[in-house]
């Protein structure tokens, strides 16, 4: 009897070690499952620019930001520290080191670049407790988180002014799936609290709204049923 891939609906051969055809197997390395919708460049822009209107409206914005910058630098400091400790010989695993390199390479950048890759982890915890069912599994979010803050090294595209999206495909997909888990549950565990919390606040005042609405319809009609 012929095998064939476990996901419902594909009828592919699956690999000689597994249960999975390839092209699933591909994305489950990548993006944490194999059914996951991959986190789309354009998905994560419009996301880090609904955060930042989020913020940017608030009376205490600056201090929010000035809150998020200082655990950016400390991310910073605390991987520039990994990587000169493990050139002066400190054992250490393969995960952390990797980690530090990549949190170098996009924290190191300027401080608008830097800033823009703090607030797309900020805005994938936002999404995260706004839409349950974008992720199918926590791996899968780490995976996102991991991957997109990664593409956003400069670094990555040395030589190319603009890089394509096919420099950037490239460069995201030599990224073993147990240092994006890394990566992204050190992130999350750094800025998704705060998108978290951002996402709290929004509903409270998005339900605040609605209740101002249906007092002043009550006052006007006189209906009592709302």
């Amino acid at each position: 009897m012929t095998r064939t891939c476990s996901v419902p609906g594909c009828n592919n051969q699956p690999t000689a070690f597994g249960n999975l055809c390839p092209r699933h197997k591909k994305n489950k390395s990548r993006w944490g499952h194999e059914l996951q919708q991959p986190l789309s460049r354009g998905e994560a822009a419009r996301l880090i620019l609904h955060c930042r209107k989020l913020i940017d409206r608030r009376n205490n914005a600056e201090a929010i930001y000035g809150s998020l910058r200082a655990i950016r630098l400390a991310l910073k400091r605390d991987a520039i520290e990994t990587l000169q400790g493990r050139r002066a010989g400190t054992v250490m695993t393969e995960g952390p080191a990797i980690a530090a390199q990549i949190l170098v390479d996009v924290l190191g950048q300027s401080d608008e670049a830097a800033d823009q890759a703090m607030m797309l982890v900020v805005s994938l915890g936002y999404l995260s407790a706004d839409n349950a069912s974008r992720f199918r599994c926590d791996n899968a979010l780490f995976c996102a988180v991991a991957r997109r803050f990664r593409a956003m090294a400069r670094t990555q595209f040395t030589g190319h002014i603009s890089p394509s999206s096919g420099q950037r495909h490239h460069a995201m997909k030599d990224m073993k799936m147990k240092h994006s888990l890394y990566l992204g549950r050190l992130l999350m565990a750094s800025f998704g609290p705060a998108g978290a919390l951002l996402q709290e606040q929004e509903q409270e005042r998005l339900r605040g709204a609605e209740v101002r609405k249906n007092n002043v319809f009550r006052a006007i009609t006189g209906d009592t049923t709302i």
